[in-house]
């Protein structure tokens, strides 16, 4: 166990006995739960339910993030149900544990509606509105800076110390979808950028090993159809881009010059679980830095001898620092027995409430039908299969192939339809759901299946279509406006169409950076300048960007200085006529900045620099489409 501690306050001497005394609770806490696993400690003759909401804060005019939780927050009346998340711009409702029985499904809906409208209401207030979504399309690398971390206790801790992790190195992302993102950023939030709706099932301690399999083997399918996050910074990604950009923005490995395996903190897994829970808990405590530590008042062994259940909460702190897709949860129910869980942290935020309970009675139904059905899961499909079925269904949502138990591979929408929901159905129906709720819920999934269409599929096309019409500034902006229209009409993603509705902006409220054109074509200084000339001729352009071979920003060309016969400049190089005192702007600066500056130089083309970097560039002809 790898030990990584963050805490500025305390003295070396103090931050080591802290950390000791956190271990030594760690550690008590698995002796503790062994021996309530050992002597039938938990509560096996009931099944719960329960469910997460995460939300984003939008500004009502801009769509963009609006980083106020805070605020919100000091205006709710009651605040039991909704708490603070990592970024500003986010807050989480949490629904309360009801017996997996009759109407909850429908009482569970109802009640994060009712939820929902409270915020909505508070948050009008501000200005603002929130949205359901996975990763909110107007999101600027900007926005996750840690300007916008929330004051919390544990939040800024943990974000030290997993950056610490990188020995200053920064975090590095890479993802290639119909567009390619690759950037890096030395800011710990970019986890604050995912939105899920998790949903929690209560389990025995004897079938957990059984249905923890279960979850990790129908996890594709689920991913597949709720996916609702195929857009990052302007980028279209993966359908379900949360399950790289989350475990790449808190990925602290190191590259190494040898083949030696370093697991990433959030991640689908490496095998089968052969244990018990108690084996998901080891191996986090052997592979995974402690990153959060404090002092614990809680002996949890004392309280096991005594007979009195412990709350585990230094093993419970340890596994919230470790980010599995299927979460294993421990709690103690209001009897006081403990209980464990499965936190399923695949489905993504949105589309509408009704579209993620759909997706959680399929899981939930899923989960009871298959336990009834198969006795062991993994004689059914190796874990190779279901981890590359995880990739498949992240990278093509609903449109992915992936692998059957048969061994062969259909479109997930097949497999859904004709094996998986009839089996979600009996389980549902073996649960005792009323049956107008399981007809409701799963009639959503069967359509969504039958027409390939969610909330990715959605999102995409209207993006596409937006682009064809304005810059993807307005374009990121007006989706997110009809996204939210739509949201609030209820209607199931798979219905939505394309409204005709142009957003409007207010110009000073817009950077540069957010409206500049980054896929740009540039010379370098040492070029033959019959070559530059060229290339800005193929390419229609009367100035272009000068860098040098180390990449740093020199200058600008510019046609109007270049002589048109070959004669004149056969000997010359780029170097020799770029001028190095063309106008330059920095990506904060607003439009109404640049097209003043624009207009007082003269110029029609404005390099953006950033430090010695040249990281975009735009036209007065680009300025005016906004």
């Amino acid at each position: 166990m790898a030990i990584a501690t963050s805490n500025s306050s305390s003295t070396p001497s103090e931050a080591t006995r802290n950390l000791k005394s956190f271990v030594q609770a760690l550690l008590n806490d698995v002796q503790a739960l062994e021996h309530m696993l050992q002597n039938d400690w938990f509560e096996n003759d009931i099944v719960r339910i329960g469910s997460e909401q995460e939300l984003c804060i939008i500004d009502a005019q801009t769509m963009k993030p609006a980083p106020i939780n805070g605020s919100i927050l000091k205006k709710m009346t009651t605040q039991g149900w909704i708490q603070s998340e990592l970024a500003k711009f986010n807050l989480e409702i949490n629904m309360q544990p009801r017996v997996f029985f009759w109407d909850s499904l429908r009482l569970m809906e109802d009640e994060c509606k009712g939820y929902l409208s409270e915020v909505r209401r508070v948050a009008a207030a501000f200005n603002t509105d929130v949205l359901m979504t996975g990763i909110l399309p107007t999101l600027h690398p900007r926005d996750v800076g840690m300007h916008n971390l929330t004051a919390n206790e544990r939040y800024l801790p943990l974000l030290e110390t997993t950056k610490a992790q990188l020995q200053g190195k920064p975090f590095t992302f890479h993802i290639r979808g119909i567009d390619e993102l690759l950037m890096e950023s030395h800011s710990a939030l970019f986890p604050g950028c995912n939105t899920s709706f998790q949903v929690h099932l209560q389990v025995s301690a004897p079938e957990f090993t059984k249905l923890y399999n279960i979850a990790q083997a129908i996890t594709p399918f689920i991913l597949a159809l709720s996916a609702n996050s195929p857009l990052a910074f302007g980028k279209r990604l993966w359908h379900e881009t949360r399950m790289l950009l989350y475990p790449q923005g808190s990925d602290t490995r190191l590259p190494k010059e040898h083949l030696r395996k370093y697991r990433p903190r959030a991640s689908f897994g490496t095998d089968w679980l052969n244990g018990s829970i108690l084996d998901l808990y080891k191996d986090e405590i052997s592979r995974y830095s402690i990153l959060l530590s404090k002092p614990m008042e809680e002996h949890s062994l004392e309280l096991v001898h005594n007979g009195t259940t412990p709350q585990l909460k230094a093993l419970q702190l340890h596994n919230s620092t470790v980010y599995r897709w299927n979460r294993p949860r421990y709690g103690v129910s209001p009897n006081g027995q403990p209980h464990l869980r499965i936190e399923n942290r695949v489905i993504s935020s949105g589309p509408t409430v009704v579209d993620e309970m759909a997706n959680a009675a399929f899981w939930l139904g899923l989960m009871v039908g298959l336990a009834d059905e198969v006795e062991d899961i993994r004689t059914r499909t190796s874990f190779a299969a279901v981890k590359e079925n995880f990739e498949r269904a992240a990278k093509f949502g609903i449109e992915s192939e992936l692998i059957g138990w048969h061994g062969k591979s259909e479109s997930a929408s097949t497999l859904i339809l004709k094996t998986l929901l009839p089996i979600a159905q009996k389980g549902l129906e073996q649960q005792g759901i009323v049956k107008t709720d399981i007809d409701r819920y799963l009639t959503i999934i069967e359509e969504r299946a039958a027409a390939r269409a969610n909330g990715a599929t959605w999102m995409l096309r209207t993006y596409n279509d937006l682009t064809q019409k304005m810059p993807t500034t307005k374009a990121l902006s007006t989706l997110t406006t009809i996204m939210l229209d739509y949201q609030k009409g209820e209607a199931p993603a798979h219905t939505w169409g394309m409204p005709a509705l142009i957003h409007s902006f207010k110009e000073t409220e817009l950077l540069i950076e957010e409206v500049m054109q980054t896929d740009l074509i540039v010379v370098v200084d040492e070029d033959d300048l019959i070559l530059a000339r060229e290339i800005m001729t193929w390419n229609e352009l009367s100035d272009i960007a000068v860098e040098n071979k180390a990449g740093r920003y020199v200058g600008v060309l510019s046609t109007v200085n270049i002589p048109t016969t070959d004669k004149n400049i056969t000997e010359l190089l780029v170097k020799d006529l770029v001028n190095v005192a063309h106008p330059i702007a920095a990506p904060t600066i607003t439009l109404r900045e640049a097209r003043a500056l624009m207009a007082a130089q003269s110029v029609d083309f404005l390099p953006i620099v950033q430090g010695d970097q040249l990281v975009g560039s735009i036209s007065r002809g680009e300025l005016e489409e906004y």
